[in-house]
C-alpha cells in the first residue's frame, strides 16, 4: 500500500506513530527483556479490550435484528388485517 491510496495524512500518521514507538523503545529506561514483557502486556490488555468491545457490538447487532423481526412481523399482522378487512367490504 502506498500513501496515495492510504491518503497523506494516514500515511503520516502512520509513519510517526512507527518513529514514536521506535525512540520510545531505543530510549527506554528498562532492559530489552523488561520492555518486550510490557509491550506483551500492553499488547494483551489491548486484545482483551478489543475482544470485549466487540462481543458488547455482536450482542447489539443481535438485539437491533431482533427487534427489526418484531417490528417487521407486527407490520405484516397489521397489513394482513387491513386486507382482511378490506376484502370482507
Amino acid at each position: 500500500m502506498t500513501c496515495r491510496t492510504m491518503g497523506a495524512w494516514t500515511c503520516g500518521f502512520l509513519a510517526g506513530s512507527a518513529l514514536g514507538l521506535a525512540a520510545g523503545v531505543l530510549a527506554a529506561p528498562q532492559s530489552g527483556k523488561r520492555t518486550r514483557r510490557m509491550i506483551r502486556r500492553k499488547a494483551e490488555e489491548a486484545e482483551d479490550g478489543i475482544a470485549g468491545a466487540a462481543e458488547e457490538a455482536v450482542d447489539r447487532g443481535r438485539e437491533i435484528v431482533d427487534h427489526g423481526k418484531r417490528l417487521v412481523d407486527e407490520t405484516v399482522r397489521e397489513f394482513s388485517a387491513g386486507v382482511k378487512s378490506a376484502i370482507v367490504r
